[in-house]
């Protein structure tokens, strides 16, 4: 799992890159994936997410094939509107189980 701060900017058009790894710190073999999520919250505990990305709706992809655990996360100028700290949460459901692979805070920070 893949705990972390990510930094961004108001207005900001970014890509997030991830890689899924084991506890032993190894890449995981992500190919057969049948949906990716990356959820922005307020926090935690949250009812719903101020920004959804997922594998189905083409805003999350793999970097190569899969095989290596890459992901990529694209987002646009309008997810980051809001200044401020926020909780992001990352699943990949596989043909057998659904994990979390990534949590942490995502700071979004005014422009000058």
């Amino acid at each position: 799992m893949h705990n972390g701060i990510f930094v961004t900017f108001v207005g900001n058009d970014d890509t997030i890159d991830l890689t899924v790894v084991n506890s032993s710190g190894t890449a995981v073999d992500i190919s057969t994936a049948t949906e990716i999520t990356w959820k922005l919250a307020t926090s935690e505990s949250a009812d719903t997410a101020m920004i959804s990305k997922s594998q189905s709706g083409g805003t999350i992809t793999f970097i190569t094939d899969g095989t290596n655990g890459q992901i990529r996360i694209d987002t646009s100028t309008s997810d980051w509107d809001t200044a401020g700290t926020f909780y992001q949460q990352c699943i990949v459901t596989m043909p057998n189980n659904t994990v979390t692979v990534a949590v942490g805070t995502v700071w979004v920070r005014d422009t000058v």
